[in-house]
């Protein structure tokens, strides 16, 4: 039985995986590069109160290019988040009307098929409309989660290793 589910889940997230794998990577080297900021922000402050005009600029140029990146990452990022939801709603229709156009007819007329196909579409685009949108912000959230864990876990071990 695990073998079978394995195989199913293999086969379910495969049409799936290159814009899921490239969704996971630009998140999280977009949202990991976001978490340098407030270290920077903090540095273009001991600047000013020490009044060294070469650091300050030095640093705001790092936080420039630190928000250019993830800029970059964001919009590389949402692009590969829609063709997840294009693809999963795309592979979830086909897979309900090759479904439906194998049903045996056993005493059904082609009006009976159609009203079930009419409401197996209404019924489809709100599922897949609740799953689409909500499947990789979720994932979206999962890692940035992961990623301020990991950096405070970080910054408690440089604090308390002192």
């Amino acid at each position: 039985m695990d073998t079978r589910l394995r195989r199913w889940a293999a086969s379910f997230i495969k049409p799936f995986f290159p814009a899921l794998f490239f969704l996971l990577c630009f998140s999280l080297i977009g949202n990991y590069a976001s978490t340098f900021e407030p270290l920077f922000t903090g540095k273009i402050i001991d600047t000013l109160t020490v009044q060294d005009r070469e650091s300050f600029f030095y640093f705001l140029k790092i936080i420039i290019l630190f928000q250019l990146v993830g800029l970059a990452f964001s919009l590389l990022s949402s692009w590969f988040q829609f063709l997840l939801q294009r693809t999963m709603t795309v592979y979830t229709e086909s897979r309900l009307y090759l479904n439906l156009l194998h049903l045996p007819p056993k005493g059904s007329s082609e009006q009976d098929s159609g009203r079930l196909l009419n409401l197996f579409l209404s019924d489809l685009g709100v599922m897949t409309g609740i799953y689409t949108a909500q499947i990789p912000s979720v994932i979206t959230s999962l890692i940035m989660m992961s990623i301020i864990g990991f950096r405070l876990f970080n910054i408690d071990v440089v604090i308390f290793s002192l």
